[in-house]
């Protein structure tokens, strides 16, 4: 009787043991859980301040890139500003430059002209005399030349052209014997030296036209 009795019991209690072990092995699964559990909440704190100062720091760079990025658009500005005033001011500058020499244009042209006109009348002259038979023709010629010589030449004429004039006088005035060939060389020599005189007369402008005149006095 007693050793039928305890025949059943034995499967029971091994299944108990056994649910009893497994119940113990997720108690300790579960504990051992909540011990990971437990210990990432202690860090969370320490994980929340450095995030905060993680964000902090970069906020800080960034402000600072921000910074230096709005200062060199601000220094490139202001380089394109100055340059752009540079550029304005020479502008400005030599449009003034500019309307100056239009003006001593303006100024000098009337003078030049009556310097081409009085060159043009002297090379005639001095050429008629180096080439005329005719002797009315000649004297006529002559007293022109005396009156250019004597005044409105010298108002505008050339230190080259002075001294061409002064050559062919030599041969009227007695100074010197010249043949017809003579005059028509100093005849040549004066229209050369005028042409030469227009031509720097013209580029010095009014400012420098009285720099190549010879001073009587």
């Amino acid at each position: 009787m007693n050793a039928s009795a305890k025949g059943p019991e034995a499967p029971v209690d091994a299944r108990a043991e056994a649910e009893l072990e497994k119940l113990q092995l997720e108690i300790e699964e579960l504990q051992g859980k909540n011990h990971w559990a437990d210990r990432a909440v202690r860090y969370i704190p320490l994980m929340s301040v450095l995030i905060t100062v993680a964000g902090l720091c970069f906020g800080i760079y960034q402000f600072g890139v921000q910074q230096q990025e709005s200062r060199r658009a601000s220094e490139d500005q202001a380089k394109r500003e100055i340059e752009d005033r540079k550029e304005a001011r020479e502008a400005r500058d030599m449009a003034q430059v500019r309307e100056q020499r239009l003006r001593e244009r303006e100024l000098f042209k009337p003078l030049w002209e009556q310097q081409i006109r009085l060159y043009f009348e002297a090379s005639a002259i001095v050429a008629t005399i180096a080439t005329t038979s005719n002797d009315s023709v000649k004297a006529a010629a002559v007293e022109r030349f005396w009156q250019l010589y004597q005044g409105p030449l010298v108002i505008v004429e050339s230190k080259g052209v002075s001294g061409a004039m002064v050559n062919f006088g030599h041969c009227l005035d007695g100074s010197e014997q010249c043949t017809r060939e003579e005059l028509g060389k100093r005849s040549r020599v004066l229209a050369t030296q005028a042409q030469e005189s227009l031509s720097k007369s013209w580029a010095q402008g009014l400012g420098g036209f009285s720099d190549d005149k010879y001073k009587y006095h």
